[in-house]
């Protein structure tokens, strides 16, 4: 009775009136879109007005609709139900059994070869960009995929839709194959890397702790509702509303082999027109949309739209080895939101991407010379079709970032935090006290790397990232990572 009159004041101070796309923001505007349960996004629009051939098609994909990811309590009575587990076979009582945390699902797979026909039907078909046989195909198609199982299956599913002569030999199946390119987790710029951006990992920090109060107070009160025995930041409870979230969809969704699908979610969510279930898909939304603000501002993704520039600035140029058609393939946590972010590509809510959610970069010959056109889900994005050069512009003014990653603001920003590891201890030395002189030796040691940086010049900012990473960790709190960050792919 006690816990029914505490939420009942929480949910009044939670629910403020809420829109989506001018419509109420309801279970049913939001779970059959993220859960892909049409497994299609339609056809890709026809050619811009004046536009005369296609020069190039960059596409970003995140992976398709697969199990739960963390293994982490969802709630009490969460070990009810099981997923099938199809890449391995059989079903998993509960996912922290660890039989298939994470793993895509056969629908997620089948969402992908969807969007592969679709990209069939624009690119090879209509406007025979690429040969429809992938063995023709040489250096004009270019595939990336993060280095996780579920991204790479995905990447093998598009391919095995776009292509005649391309197999996958079925589903499951290994996806460890020759033609996808890989990186290791410290390389990758598809996703937050604190790594390869050093100052990203104290931004992200300070994004959290600055957060407006009533925002705060709002994301507290759901982690205190749902996991009351934690004592969480707004960094820590962040992260935890992402794990809520995946508990939530993969119970939900129609697309993931869960069962019994939405009975073992408790009622609160769904009580009172699924209040509970609607804000939290607010405030994790808007949390989301501004840290990866925060994060493209500090350069964490100018290493990756440096490569898309460098790549579209090839095809416009004509140079001969310029590819035609790329493919990454991700998460939502990136390339997905992050890119989305940086182009404003997403107007209204909700932004965070859907299973198997498809964006595409086209780069066009017209009559006024060259045009870029971004394509998100199957429809043109807000800003339709623009000149390169605007496109140009955007690009170059995110890679102009990348300094960013390693310059003075450092010892600012680790000036700043230092009220966080007063508030949250720092288990390094053992007390909160201990916080003062960890301060004073980030403040001393980020300096220095700034100083480092600067010396380097021309070396590359990788490589520095490589060789600095265990300074920042060494003088920074044992728990300063973020959410949506490379530990954190969902």
């Amino acid at each position: 009775m006690g816990r029914g009159l505490v939420a009942k004041g929480i949910l009044a101070r939670l629910l403020p009136w809420f829109k989506y796309g001018g419509q109420d923001y309801t279970y049913h505007g939001i779970v059959p879109h993220y859960c892909n349960v049409d497994m299609d996004w339609g056809a890709l629009p026809p050619r811009p007005a004046g536009a005369q051939e296609l020069l190039q098609v960059q596409v970003f994909v995140r992976h398709g609709a697969r199990t739960q990811e963390g293994s982490d309590t969802c709630w009490d009575g969460d070990e009810v139900g099981h997923f099938s587990c199809s890449p391995q076979g059989g079903d998993a009582s509960h996912v922290e059994s660890g039989a298939c945390p994470g793993q895509l699902a056969a629908s997620g797979y089948e969402q992908e070869v969807n969007n592969g026909k679709r990209l069939r039907e624009a690119y090879v078909l209509r406007e025979g960009l690429v040969p429809s046989e992938f063995g023709r195909a040489g250096d004009a198609i270019v595939v990336r995929s993060t280095d996780k199982e579920r991204t790479r299956q995905s990447a093998v599913a598009v391919m095995s839709g776009m292509f005649d002569d391309f197999s996958s030999g079925g589903f499951p199946f290994d996806a460890g194959l020759g033609f996808l390119e890989t990186r290791s987790m410290q390389e990758e710029n598809m996703v937050m890397n604190y790594g390869m951006c050093p100052a990203s990992s104290w931004k992200a920090v300070a994004h959290f702790d600055r957060m407006p109060s009533r925002s705060a107070r709002d994301m507290q009160a759901v982690c205190k509702r749902f996991a009351p025995k934690k004592e969480m930041t707004n960094k820590d409870c962040a992260w935890w509303l992402t794990h809520l979230m995946d508990c939530l969809m993969s119970r939900m969704c129609p697309t993931v082999p869960f069962t019994p699908r939405n009975a073992t979610v408790p009622h609160e969510f769904f009580d009172n027109d699924d209040e509970v279930f609607r804000k939290v898909w607010q405030i994790l939304d808007e949390v989301a949309l501004g840290y990866f603000q925060e994060m493209v501002s500090t350069g964490a993704m100018s290493s990756l739209v440096g490569e898309i520039l460098g790549f579209a600035e090839r095809a416009v140029d004509g140079a001969h080895d310029a590819p035609k058609f790329l493919l990454y393939s991700g998460h939502d946590t990136g390339p997905m939101e992050p890119l989305s972010v940086a182009f404003g590509l997403r107007e209204e809510p909700p932004y965070w991407p859907a299973f198997a959610s498809m964006m595409a970069l086209e780069v066009w010959h017209s009559d006024d010379g060259p045009v870029a056109r971004w394509i998100v889900d199957g429809k043109v994005a807000a800003a339709g079709a623009m000149p390169f050069e605007d496109f140009h512009d955007r690009a170059t003014e995110i890679k102009s970032y990348a300094p960013r990653c390693y310059d003075e603001e450092l010892s600012a920003h680790a000036v700043a935090l230092a009220p966080s590891w007063f508030k949250e201890g720092v288990p390094m030395l053992g007390s909160r006290a201990g916080a003062v002189p960890l301060a004073l030796l980030a403040v001393v040691g980020l300096a220095l790397l700034s100083v480092r940086a600067r010396l380097v010049g021309a070396r590359s900012a990788r490589t520095v990232a490589a060789r600095d990473s265990r300074a920042i960790e060494l003088c920074s709190s044992a728990d300063a990572a973020a959410p949506f960050s490379t530990n954190g792919q969902v």
